[in-house]
């Protein structure tokens, strides 16, 4: 339907309402992750509200407050229950492309929070600084991931390529996830105006309840896959005994 100025629903006489083609999976995915957006944003003006009232309340307090109140999860590329047109690459997929959405999104909350409180205290300017060297170096590593899981190759070959990327890269996640835990504490540690003290536990939260992504996985799996997977385990121990 369409809306005229009055914000009242306006004639829909020949409008399509129904797709005339079910959309691709990628197409879901690029619906999916839009509508995250959207409850990203959300969840960021929640967590605000949750942080002024915290501040109001507990104003010697709230400093150590970290919220998680809710978080975001999708199964969009991940639904293994009847669907023939999702397999583990297909699935890997949409797991890069969701991280770096979900960096996509940190790394503007942190150049918005910039932006915001305008001239910063060096500890914060610091922080801030290496926040954004170690979401783009995420964003690195899960490009590639995804510039490998696209290529054309047999399953086995790729899933080798995959297997060593990920090993390679794996000491750099791990580095720089504890590098952007590190800057944000000390940015906390400062005695900072209440407006940032409030912005920066909003990040924090933020990057604390939604992880490396720009949801949680929802993976749906059904008995008979479960049972499948339990039999190969069984029948290995008999074969062992």
């Amino acid at each position: 339907s369409s809306f005229g100025g009055n914000g009242r629903a306006g004639a829909a006489r020949g409008i399509r309402v129904r797709r005339a083609v079910p959309p691709t999976l990628q197409e879901e995915l690029e619906a999916s992750t839009g509508a995250i957006r959207e409850l990203r944003r959300a969840l960021r003006r929640l967590l605000r509200v949750t942080v002024d009232v915290a501040a109001a309340h507990y104003p010697a307090e709230y400093r150590e407050l970290r919220v998680g109140l809710v978080t975001i999860a999708t199964w969009v590329g991940f639904d293994l229950d009847g669907r023939t047109d999702i397999g583990w690459s297909r699935s890997l997929s949409c797991r890069y492309q969701l991280a770096l959405a979900g960096l996509d999104e940190l790394a503007a909350s942190v150049n918005d929070l910039g932006e915001l409180h305008g001239a910063l205290t060096p500890a914060v300017t610091d922080a801030l600084a290496t926040i954004t060297q170690s979401l783009d170096a995420l964003r690195e590593c899960f490009a590639m991931g995804l510039e490998e899981v696209g290529k054309e190759a047999e399953d086995t070959t790729r899933l080798g390529r995959l297997n060593r990327l990920a090993l390679e890269k794996r000491t750099l996640k791990q580095d720089a996830i504890g590098a952007i835990d590190a800057a944000l504490a000390a940015a906390l540690a400062g005695d900072l105006p209440a407006a940032l003290t409030k912005d920066l536990l909003v990040l924090r939260s933020e990057w604390e309840s939604m992880g490396l992504g720009a949801a949680r996985l929802h993976f749906r799996l059904n008995s008979v896959q479960l049972h499948n997977r339990s039999e190969e385990h069984t029948s290995e121990l008999h074969h062992i005994t």
